[in-house]
């Protein structure tokens, strides 16, 4: 597809295409990219940018049937680039508590998710808090802790300086050590299941 001869509905049409789906959605990335980039180049950070830019595309790609040629399809495309670049900015905004203050609301989302309805439900939030202080490395914690605060992956990953793919490695690597430190302490399937959920 020439990108300066294509007409509103040849976006359309090829990135419904299987064949050419992929190279129409690179083109399409590239140019949201640079549209992105030039409104929140102040605002956020290249790796930022190129996470937003792909869920930019995806979501695009998921409303193609909403498209009507009323505007142009860039322009409508970048629409949607910009309204989840906003999203990021707003969602940081709230995100601007002390770290302090996200980790305690972590702590509190473990009780909340073993909410005590008996001894046994109580004892296992006591048993989760204190795995997670013995078993994990103190940057897996921190980073489980800020998850379980509501802290979005972004905004974990660039408080922590990790990518994406690091962060959710170490927040893998953490669930699977935490599960694990719960077995050596002799608890059951049951158990462990309680635990996974409430740090999911």
């Amino acid at each position: 597809m020439d990108g300066t001869a294509a007409t509103e509905w040849d976006w359309v049409a090829v990135l419904r295409d299987p064949a050419r789906r992929d190279d129409a959605a690179a083109r399409l990335r590239d140019r949201l990219r640079r549209g992105l980039g030039r409104s929140f180049g102040r605002q956020l950070t290249d790796e930022d940018l190129d996470d937003l830019t792909q869920d930019a595309v995806v979501r695009t790609l998921d409303k193609l049937d909403a498209f009507r040629g009323e505007s142009q399809f860039l322009t409508w495309a970048t629409a949607i680039g910009v309204r989840v670049a906003l999203g990021e900015i707003r969602k940081r905004k709230h995100a601007t508590r002390a770290m302090d203050q996200v980790l305690a609301d972590g702590r509190e989302a473990v009780g909340q998710a073993l909410a005590p309805q008996s001894l046994q439900q109580d004892d296992a939030r006591a048993v989760l808090h204190k795995a997670i202080e013995e078993a994990l490395t103190d940057t897996q914690r921190e980073a489980l802790l800020a998850k379980l605060g509501g802290l979005s992956m972004m905004e974990i990953g660039r408080r922590t300086g990790r990518n994406r793919g690091a962060l959710y490695k170490l927040l893998h690597d953490a669930r699977k050590r935490l599960l694990a430190h719960l077995q050596q302490a002799g608890y059951g399937p049951d158990d462990l299941l309680t635990a996974q959920e409430a740090t999911v």
